[in-house]
């Protein structure tokens, strides 16, 4: 049996190299979703996803998505959040729109941009995951990308309170029991592909009775189903970073685009859309954004940051 297992082990290290356990730490209170655990991934781990075909993710030197982050004394960080849209653990690092934005405006530039896309992540959890790292990168510009605007993952919470709780970005501690299984996955890809199939099916046949069913197709939303809950953390971001937040919509529906646009108006937040998340932008034409969809997003960061980001001489970058 033992011999079997070892088997086993070197050939999924030789044929696909499945990634061994990478979670550095998992902390509290990032977001209100998933009892409010967010994990931390080690620099530079390998992650894996199917969607697509089988590949590995590799994040970068802070352990986020995209391309490595320049960390200096005189750095100016532009934070980028979303969801899994943005995370884009589908297509190589390089590819990931904020390493697209972050090559347009060179590597060694003053700016650098932080992916803060995380899958699941709605704007209500994006907000406490940029308090959390703000506490380490002062952001220049906070861009929320929404590629949905419907009830769909708002719904799960009952009320919105962005009061910062006792025991915010504190460290979980691991049980004794945890402390194996995360010992085991460390040193067994096998082990760990078996315990990251076991999540995913559990997460799949899981179905909270608060998250509410809705259309497959985020563009088919219509305007009158447009979260209210939506609507008030855009207005709290505006609150808290004024003129520093821009909102990006992705949506391919122009009633959907238009309303957001005099929704922002009306409280004078920065506005921008771009119908990327269309067809011809996905994967398999129904999953998250392939190599061209990214391409755009970051070509339209990059474009967003020209107009709005002014250097000392007066020239714009």
């Amino acid at each position: 049996m033992i011999f079997a297992f070892i088997i086993i082990e070197c050939t999924i290290r030789i044929t696909i190299n499945h990634p061994t356990y990478n979670i550095e730490k998992k902390l509290y209170g990032l977001r209100k979703s998933n009892n409010g655990i967010t994990d931390i991934y080690s620099p530079h781990s390998r992650i894996w996803t199917s969607e697509g075909g089988y590949s590995i993710s590799i994040t970068n030197n802070l352990g986020l998505p995209g391309s490595d982050v320049l960390v200096t004394d005189t750095t100016k960080y532009i934070y980028v959040l979303g969801s899994s849209y943005v995370q884009a653990n589908q297509v190589a690092p390089t590819k990931v729109s904020t390493s697209i934005c972050q090559s347009r405006l060179g590597k060694s530039s003053k700016y650098q941009v932080l992916n803060l896309g995380e899958g699941g992540l709605d704007q209500y959890d994006s907000y406490f995951k940029l308090k959390y790292y703000e506490k380490f990168y002062k952001p220049e510009k906070i861009f929320l990308v929404i590629e949905r605007v419907d009830e769909r993952w708002l719904s799960r919470h009952d009320t919105l309170n962005f009061a910062l709780s006792e025991n915010f970005g504190s460290e979980i501690h691991p049980n004794t029991a945890e402390r194996i299984e995360r010992f085991v996955r460390k040193n067994s890809s096998f082990l760990n592909m078996l315990s990251n199939g076991y999540k995913i099916a559990s997460k799949i046949n899981f179905r909270s009775a608060k998250i509410v069913n809705t259309v497959n197709d985020p563009n088919l939303t219509r305007n009158e189903d447009i979260s209210k809950k939506l609507l008030l953390c855009l207005d709290k971001f505006k609150e808290d970073y004024n003129s520093s937040f821009i909102v990006i919509s992705i949506i391919d529906n122009s009633g959907i685009n238009i309303f957001l646009d005099n929704y922002c108006k009306s409280k004078n937040i920065i506005f921008r859309c771009s119908p990327i998340n269309r067809t011809g932008n996905r994967l398999n034409t129904r999953g998250h954004l392939n190599d061209k969809g990214n391409e755009e997003l970051g070509d339209l960061l990059y474009e967003i940051l020209k107009n709005e980001i002014v250097l000392p001489d007066g020239k714009n970058i």
